[in-house]
């Protein structure tokens, strides 16, 4: 390091404030999120520029689903129309790619819940395979199996943006494009996350009061599941506070707000040489140490992101989301 400094009269010892000092105060910091649900805080190092959820559109993700695409559904159009038609509009359910215990505890849990609420569901497989197979050697198989045969779906694949607004509540891991699409619905969610950033998302749709956020899925209930639905689904206040919000970020064009910003830069900035000027403002030594170090960061983000999968959501402080 002191090789790096070069004789600098100090070093900075937070990693972090390097990375400002090289980047932030020339650098254009997009974030794909609407001020409808983060507001900027005058502490934060950079401040970004908000532009709204970076979202497929519901009619190109339609395209994508009549044309057999299976990240949009694929081929379940034609089953998934029949479904919304037969009946109340249904709780969709959806952990997208994550795994929590088993794809059997998952599947058992989506259908109990719904059991007992009485609510109709649709379960999306994702990347855990779930389906009404893993609903077998339990002992209530029969009994789920057959409320499945009358009241649950499970697809493989589907286009939020297309389905979400057809449902009556949205129950998710917390992940930052379901959630971006939950609440872009006008549905209220159900949040039950996983690890990561998904406890953060929880919270922030309780705060909304868009929604429920629960503890760590793998320490849900079927029962505490089904209390949340039916509250998502019948607290007035929950379901307009939701349609409302889902009206506001729907009509935000999140992709043409940053395109234009990094138009303005590019023009102002960039084109200028004003950009190019401020990079070099920061001290060569800086500059060498973050080069040469810059595996290090990805290194640290790493054991960030295993800190926070190790430590879940505690137990009072997933309550107080609940009842938020």
């Amino acid at each position: 390091i002191e090789d790096f400094r070069g004789g600098e009269p100090y070093l900075i010892r937070n990693l972090e404030q390097q990375e400002i000092q090289m980047y932030g105060a020339g650098v254009l910091h997009l974030t794909g999120v609407s001020r409808a649900v983060v507001t900027p805080k005058p502490d934060w190092p950079c401040q970004p520029t908000l532009t709204g959820f970076w979202v497929v559109g519901c009619e190109e993700q339609e395209r994508h689903m009549s044309t057999g695409n299976k990240s949009f559904g694929g081929t379940s159009r034609e089953v998934l129309e029949g479904f919304l038609k037969r009946g109340e509009p249904p709780v969709y359910m959806g952990w997208g790619s994550m795994l929590a215990v088993s794809a059997e505890h998952m599947a058992c849990l989506a259908v109990r819940s719904l059991k007992i609420a009485g609510n109709r569901g649709i379960v999306l497989g994702g990347w855990a395979g779930l389906s009404k197979q893993c609903l077998l050697g339990q002992p209530d198989s029969q009994e789920l199996l057959a409320y499945v045969s009358e009241s649950v779906l499970f697809v493989p694949t589907a286009p939020h943006e297309w389905l979400f607004p057809q449902c009556a509540a949205i129950v998710h891991h917390g992940g930052s494009g379901t959630t971006a699409a939950a609440l872009r619905s006008g549905r209220p969610s159900v949040v039950t996350p996983c690890a990561f950033d998904q406890f953060a998302n929880a919270q922030m749709v309780a705060r909304l009061g868009a929604g429920l956020g629960l503890k760590q899925i793998r320490r849900v209930t079927a029962e505490e599941l089904a209390a949340a639905l039916i509250k998502a689904t019948t607290n007035m206040q929950m379901v307009e506070r939701a349609k409302s919000l889902g009206g506001q970020l729907s009509s935000e064009d999140g992709v043409g707000a940053a395109v234009r910003a990094l138009d303005r830069f590019i023009a102002q900035e960039v084109a200028t040489g004003a950009w190019e000027e401020k990079e070099h403002r920061a001290p060569s030594w800086l500059t060498r140490l973050g080069h040469c170090c810059a595996f290090l960061c990805g290194h640290r983000a790493s054991m960030e992101c295993h800190a926070v999968s190790a430590h879940p959501l505690p137990e009072a402080q997933g309550e107080a989301v609940q009842s938020a």
